[in-house]
């Protein structure tokens, strides 16, 4: 399987990924990933040995070249939405950053994608949007499913919710 791995961090997403796929006897290979966070990326790089780079900005790649994609990962920013932020929403350059995976998904065209953000994105602004983020998604092509997931409920030993 072939995947991207964007907003990436330390490379949650990823590890979990490639351990189900481990699990299920499957191959995977990621094509791109990126993040701005310098430490981050440090982390990541030491963690999984790309070939590609991976500090860099979602807003400068062309994602025109990046073809065949079965799985877009992206947990982008959450502290415009988030109650310990100051919630301001799209009036947060940070909030727009999904337009780039909107972007991603109508030049690239992946099989399929999973996003994450705070559950208070769900509710932020009378939960208006949240439904812009979902329809923008649609308007791509594809058809979304989300849920708010509790991470003590799989395994992980910490509560901590988010919404996929």
């Amino acid at each position: 399987m072939r995947y991207v791995d964007y907003f990436c961090g330390i490379g949650g997403f990823r590890l979990g990924f490639e351990e189900a796929l481990l699990e299920y006897n499957l191959n995977g290979v990621c094509v791109d990933s990126c993040d701005i966070d310098k430490n981050a990326t440090r982390v990541y790089v030491q963690n999984f040995k790309d070939k590609h780079e991976v500090l860099k900005d979602i807003k400068t790649l062309d994602f025109t070249t990046i073809k065949d994609i079965d799985i877009l990962f992206a947990g982008f920013p959450c502290q415009a939405f988030s109650s310990l932020g100051r919630r301001l929403g799209f009036d947060d350059d940070r909030g727009l950053l999904y337009l780039e995976l909107v972007r991603f998904l109508k030049e690239s065209s992946p099989k399929y994608f999973l996003f994450e953000n705070v559950p208070g994105f769900m509710y932020l602004n009378k939960g208006d949007n949240f439904k812009i983020v979902i329809k923008a998604f649609e308007d791509c092509g594809y058809y979304v499913i989300y849920k708010r997931l509790n991470t003590k409920y799989y395994g992980v030993p910490q509560s901590r919710e988010r919404v996929y």
